[in-house]
């Protein structure tokens, strides 16, 4: 007979299911065997009355019913471990908390302000996932979404942190005479694209304010900031890139600023996390520290 501790194990098992796509991964994950995932789980939809899963060859996935039965369980696990966390009395209790951030930022700097902050705090640990593009929120569990331009889901609470200013980049390979490349010029160009932001139209704004919508072959599009940098470094194209990700290149003279005195579109910086209504103190506090650390970075202004 399952017991009510039982049960919630159950609902992080589903959602495990759901992250990997797989029983047999998820199984990998959680340290059990496929044959337990797979008993666990109809033992689940037969308490919900309901199939939650649909199964094909290879992969599986929520039905309509699951996709719901996964929000609420997310958001009940999220409840448990706040309620736990604000009636643990003086007994030290180990908290974990799970952050999505896009790849490029989430790679090393973020990561680097992430980790000092669990240092600096006792009991703290970090599940860290790195997703470029939406996501949804419920559906991977997580505590905080580090997002990278708007924030498409209105049921999540936003604290802006900042603007991540974006440049008009280029190797000095494709400026052979040393001097700025024009509008012109960038358009016979080409350029690499980060996706999702940076693809086929690119807007920027003259000194006069005179705004001008550029439509560039694009030579490769990719998510992962590294390639997008290594790519426009030999010359293939020009790219627009936050600042910040592109730091280093520009202090070597790898990459150089192209369009003096023109602006590109910058980014926003958003954390957001589901509402609740009961604390979470160690969520608080990161959400805090970051709001500090963030702007302070070279190529980020406060918002």
């Amino acid at each position: 007979m399952t017991t009510r501790s039982d049960r919630l194990h159950l609902l992080e098992n589903y959602l495990g299911v759901l992250e990997q796509g797989s029983m047999s991964r998820a199984a990998d994950v959680l340290g059990v065997s496929a044959a337990t995932v797979s008993r666990q789980i109809k033992e689940l939809e037969h308490t919900v009355g309901a199939r939650l899963l649909q199964r094909d060859t290879h992969d599986l996935a929520a039905t309509a019913a699951g996709e719901h039965f996964a929000r609420d369980a997310a958001a009940l696990l999220r409840s448990w471990g706040t309620l736990l966390e604000r009636h643990a009395g003086q007994q030290p209790r180990n908290k974990t908390l799970r952050i999505v951030a896009p790849i490029g930022i989430g790679q090393r700097i973020l990561l680097d302000l992430v980790t000092d902050h669990a240092l600096s705090r006792e009991g703290l640990d970090i599940h860290w996932r790195l997703i470029n593009g939406p996501i949804v929120f419920d559906r991977e569990g997580c505590d905080l979404w580090v997002c990278m331009g708007p924030v498409p889901d209105d049921s999540l609470t936003v604290v802006p942190v900042g603007q991540l200013e974006t440049v008009v980049v280029a190797a000095p390979a494709c400026m052979p005479d040393g001097a700025p490349l024009t509008v012109e010029s960038l358009e016979r160009l080409g350029m690499v694209a980060l996706e999702p932001h940076f693809e086929n139209e690119i807007e920027l704004r003259a000194p006069g304010n005179e705004l001008v919508r550029l439509h560039p072959r694009t030579r490769m599009v990719t998510n992962n900031v590294p390639s997008l940098i290594r790519s426009a470094c030999r010359g293939l194209g020009f790219a627009v890139v936050p600042r910040l990700f592109a730091a280093k290149e520009l202090r070597s003279g790898e990459l150089k600023v192209v369009l003096p005195g023109w602006q590109s579109a910058s980014l926003p910086l958003n954390l957001a996390r589901a509402p609740t209504t009961l604390p979470r103190a160690a969520l608080d506090e990161l959400v805090s520290y970051l709001r500090v650390q963030i702007p302070k970075l070279d190529g980020v202004t406060p918002r």
